[in-house]
């Protein structure tokens, strides 16, 4: 009984290592199904992750002779299933003879091991070495020769649960002030640089995020410039980090990534970032200062970046960025207008002041005073009366309690909008009017009022 108890226990804890450390491999992006000629291999592939890495497990149709070693060679995909390395030479696999069941095991991300499933014994593997580290995202498949027979796997990612590709899906629109020119838009000519570009403000400063084609980023320099620009984005002046003999062609991100970014931490100072690890670069012009005035005097303000590889496998290579202001614009301020409620704005009888005179409030106890804002049977005014400016504020002095009570009507608003860089008169406006007359009749002033600030402000819309 102990004896069964015993096997029952050990059983348990082997399924549940089995499911904490083995996990059945999810379907791949790219290469999605294995592929066969011949009759060497048979059309099978169990792909599981064990400790966290790949393990791939083949079958031959028939035992292994022992003859002719397995030739082997590894293919890379990208985020985007392009190749993500050159081809390489191939390496041999020398199976123990007999055995038709053997795996591919990751033991890191750049080392992997062959395995003989039916003895659970590693296998002789002449050119198993160290792999590139390739980002995470990246996946990989195997592609096996014997004879005139192949077999390639699907492919999969080499860790479990990658983080994915930092790939932006948004971008800010170009400046007005920069749309007319041609050479305001993004453009990628050659093998290296992606024809991608996603722009954002951080803490109110530009980022650029862009990308390199694969699969030629060996960690290789190439030059970089830029150009500043003026607030119209008409007057500009280039300048150039790979002119120096201290920055020749000095700019580069970490080998095989994709992903990175020209991100200002200042106005007059970038940093060159890997987007894929968050990760500050630190090539010889990846952090500099730049200029915060222009040759003729003016202040920078718009800004283009330049990159190129001359020469190479595949000819000449240049990127050019879009236009964009170092710093966070503004957002555009509509006008704005404050209307008063009812008996919110002031009255005059001539020069007289009549509404809120709190002087005559306090001392004509029967109101008398007010009589003179007393409308005849038709609704028009008797005396003449005249608008002056909103109520902002009423202080009213209370003796029994020693204070005065202070009402903030719209003092407090108006105080908001200022600091917030509204002008009276310029980008917010008051519309005083006499409350004592039917409503229907101001609001012609009122039109007319908002047309006069469109004109004057050139908006479309007033708040």
């Amino acid at each position: 009984m102990k004896g069964i108890r015993f096997k029952l226990f050990l059983f348990f804890i082997i399924s549940v290592s089995f499911f904490i450390f083995s996990n059945k491999a999810e379907a791949s992006s790219c290469k999605t199904s294995t592929e066969t000629t011949g009759a060497s291999f048979e059309n099978f592939e169990n792909a599981e992750y064990i400790n966290g890495f790949l393990v791939l497990h083949f079958k031959l149709a028939s035992p292994f002779s022992g003859l002719y070693p397995i030739r082997a060679d590894r293919l890379f995909y990208t985020d985007e299933c392009q190749n993500g390395m050159d081809p390489t030479a191939m390496h041999g696999i020398s199976l123990t003879p007999g055995t038709k069941s053997f795996s591919v095991r990751f033991i890191s991300q750049t080392k992997y091991e062959i395995w003989n499933d039916e003895t659970e014994t590693k296998e002789n593997c002449e050119g198993c070495w160290e792999l590139p580290l390739f980002p995470t995202y990246y996946e990989t498949s195997f592609l096996f020769i014997l004879g005139a027979d192949t077999f390639q796997s699907a492919s999969h990612h080499i860790i479990e649960n990658p983080a994915p590709p930092p790939v932006k899906n948004s971008t800010l629109p170009v400046p007005e002030e920069c749309a007319p020119s041609r050479f305001s838009k993004v453009s990628a000519i050659g093998y290296f640089f992606d024809k991608y570009e996603k722009a954002e403000y951080m803490k109110g400063l530009l980022v650029y995020h862009f990308r390199l084609l694969p699969p030629r980023n060996y960690g290789q320099n190439w030059y970089m410039n830029f150009s500043l620009f003026d607030k119209d984005c008409y007057y500009g002046a280039d300048y150039g980090h790979g002119l120096t003999p201290e920055n020749f062609y000095s700019t580069s991100i970490k080998p095989w990534s994709r992903y990175y970014s020209v991100r200002f931490t200042s106005p007059t100072h970038y940093e060159i970032w890997n987007d894929e690890t968050e990760t500050k670069e630190t090539c010889a012009s990846c952090s500099k200062d730049i200029p915060s005035i222009l040759p003729n005097g003016s202040e920078a303000k718009f800004f283009t970046v330049r990159f190129s590889v001359p020469g190479g496998m595949g000819g000449d290579s240049f990127f050019s960025s879009s236009y964009f202001s170092i710093e966070e614009p503004k957002p555009k301020q509509n006008p704005v207008l404050i209307i008063p409620g009812m008996i919110g704005s002031e009255l005059y009888n001539e020069d007289d002041f009549i509404w809120m005179d709190k002087g005559q409030i306090a001392s004509d106890i029967r109101d008398d005073f007010l009589k003179q804002l007393n409308l005849d049977s038709n609704g028009h005014s008797i005396n003449s009366i005249s608008v002056g400016n909103l109520i902002d504020e009423i202080n009213i002095n209370i003796p029994a309690l020693g204070r005065i009570l202070i009402l903030d009507i719209f003092k407090g608003l108006i105080k908001d909008f200022k600091s917030n860089g509204y002008v009276v008169n310029k980008s917010y406006f008051v519309f005083p009017y006499d409350w004592r007359i039917n409503l229907d009749r101001s609001i012609e002033s009122l039109r007319q009022k908002i047309n006069e600030i469109k004109s004057e402000t050139g908006s479309n819309k007033v708040e």
